[in-house]
C-alpha cells in the first residue's frame, strides 16, 4: 500500500459483519449505561454524515465510561477517517482483544490486517525517563511513563515530561514513516528541593579593578524561523520543499529563506505556494483548498451497531480512491466501493 505523498490511493479499510457474510441475526451487544450509549450514538450519528473529527469526542467519552467493543471498533473508525492513524491502531486493538460476542474470524482477520498496515504508516519513539514517576505528554495527551514505545503518525509532536519537584522538559520533533527516534530524558531537581549542606565561610578575595570589556561585533541571530500552516479541510496533507511534514494545523522551525508549501485533500484541488520565511521571524500560511466535484473521496464508513450494519444491512467499507485508480481485488470478505 503506497500512501506516500503524490503515490497513487488504494483501497484502505473494508470489512463484511457476521450477519451478512453468514446470514445469521447478529448477537446483542452488552448492555452499555445509558451515559455510554448515549455518547456512543452521537458519535455514530456524526460518522454518519463523515463528520469524523467531531464523532472523536463522543467516541471517547463513550469508552471513558464504559468500555465496550461497538465503541472501540467505531472510534477506530472515526480516527482512520480522520487520518489519526496511531489513535486508530490503539483502538483497533482494544477491539480485537475483546470482541463482540459472534464476530466472525475473517472480519477478525481483516481487521488484523488493517492494522498491520497502518502501523507500517507510523513512526515510533522510545523514551527512557527519570526520575521513575515522571510522567510523559505527547502533544497535550498523556502517554505514560516512557515503559513503552510510542506510536505517532509521521509529522512534527511535541514531547514533554514533568513530575513532582522536578524542571519540566519539552522538544518538538518531527518524523516520517517509518521512523524512529531514541530519547533519554533525565530531569533536573528544581532548586531547593534538594537539601543543601551548610555553607562554610570563606574570606572574600579584594575586588579587581574593573576592566573595560572588548568591543566585539554583535552575535549572529537566529538562523531559522516558524511557520504554521493552517489548511482549511481537517486531515488536509502538508509538506514543504517535497517532504511531508503532517496533517491538519502544522508548525514547524525551518531554515531562514524562499520554501514551497504544498496541501493537499481529498476532493479537493491541491493548493501550493512560495512563501519566505525570514531570520527569528514568524509566518502563518492559511491554506484555503477549493473543492473539486469530479475527484472520488471517501465512501462513508458503515458504522457498526449492535454487531449489524447501520447502511442497508450490507457491511461495512472505507474507501480512498484516485481518478483513474485500478480498485485492487477484496478477495472474499469486502466489496470495493466507488462514488
Amino acid at each position: 500500500m503506497d500512501l506516500g505523498w503524490g503515490g497513487s490511493c488504494a483501497l484502505l479499510f473494508a470489512l463484511a459483519l457476521p450477519a451478512v457474510a453468514f446470514g445469521q441475526p447478529a448477537p446483542a451487544p452488552s448492555p452499555l449505561a445509558p451515559a455510554a450509549r448515549e455518547a456512543l450514538d452521537r458519535g455514530i450519528q456524526l460518522l454518519r454524515g463523515r463528520r469524523f473529527v467531531e464523532a472523536l469526542p463522543s467516541l471517547e467519552e463513550s469508552v471513558r465510561l464504559q468500555p465496550s467493543a461497538l465503541g472501540w471498533f467505531n472510534l477506530g473508525l472515526a480516527c482512520r477517517g480522520a487520518n489519526r492513524n496511531a489513535a486508530a491502531v490503539s483502538a483497533f486493538e482494544r477491539y480485537l482483544a475483546a470482541p463482540e460476542a459472534g464476530a466472525s474470524p475473517a472480519r477478525l482477520d481483516a481487521v488484523r490486517a488493517e492494522v498491520e498496515a497502518l502501523r507500517r504508516m507510523l513512526a515510533r519513539v522510545q523514551v527512557r525517563l527519570q526520575p521513575a514517576d515522571a510522567a510523559l505528554r505527547l502533544d497535550g495527551r498523556e502517554a505514560g511513563h516512557g515503559a513503552d514505545p510510542l506510536r505517532v503518525d509521521p509529522g512534527t509532536h511535541v514531547l514533554e515530561a514533568s513530575a513532582p519537584a522536578h524542571e519540566s522538559y519539552r522538544r518538538e520533533f518531527t518524523l516520517q514513516a517509518g521512523g524512529q527516534l531514541e530519547l533519554e530524558i533525565v530531569l533536573r531537581p528544581t532548586p531547593g528541593s534538594v537539601p543543601v549542606a551548610p555553607a562554610t565561610a570563606v574570606p572574600t578575595p579584594p575586588t579587581p579593578a574593573p576592566t573595560p570589556a572588548p568591543t566585539s561585533a554583535p552575535a549572529a541571530g537566529p538562523q531559522d524561523g516558524e511557520l504554521r500552516v493552517e489548511p482549511s479541510v481537517d486531515g488536509a496533507a502538508v509538506a514543504v520543499d517535497g517532504t511531508p511534514r503532517g496533517a491538519g494545523a502544522v508548525t514547524l522551525r525551518l531554515a531562514a529563506g524562499p520554501h514551497r508549501v504544498e496541501v493537499r485533500a481529498l476532493r479537493h484541488r491541491p493548493w501550493s505556494r512560495e512563501i519566505v520565511v525570514a531570520s527569528g521571524g514568524s509566518l502563518r500560511v492559511l491554506a484555503a483548498l477549493e473543492a473539486d466535484r469530479g475527484t472520488p473521496g471517501w465512501v462513508l464508513p458503515t458504522a457498526l451497531v449492535g454487531g449489524a450494519a447501520l447502511l442497508a444491512g450490507v457491511g461495512l467499507g472505507v474507501a480512498w480512491l484516485a481518478r483513474g485508480a485500478e480498485p485492487p481485488s477484496m478477495g472474499s470478505w469486502g466489496t470495493l466501493v466507488e462514488p
